[in-house]
């Protein structure tokens, strides 16, 4: 199941504040993105010289869903001087 929410939460001297957004909106756009490779794939496998490389470069974007999935429950903290940045993958 891919992760639906994206949570940031920022810490800083002044104030802190968390975002939430919702991936739902990234993944539409993936959709248009994977749709336009398969046409582009398509063209690409009718050129017989080429199609072994059409083939290696489009694995990443036909697999993009798999690494997506992988990530849910990942956790990112980043810490500097000034504020402390927390994202999380649910």
């Amino acid at each position: 199941m891919l992760p639906m929410l994206l949570r940031i939460k920022v810490k800083n001297k002044d104030a802190s504040f968390g975002l939430f957004f919702p991936l739902i909106l990234l993944y539409l756009l993936l959709l248009v993105a994977i749709i336009l490779c398969g046409i582009a794939y398509a063209f690409m496998m009718l050129a017989p010289q080429k199609s072994k490389q059409a083939r290696t470069w489009m694995m990443f974007v036909f697999k993009s869903p798999r690494l997506i999935s992988a990530a849910r429950g990942m956790e990112i903290m980043v810490h500097s001087n000034d504020s402390d940045v927390k994202m999380f993958v649910k």
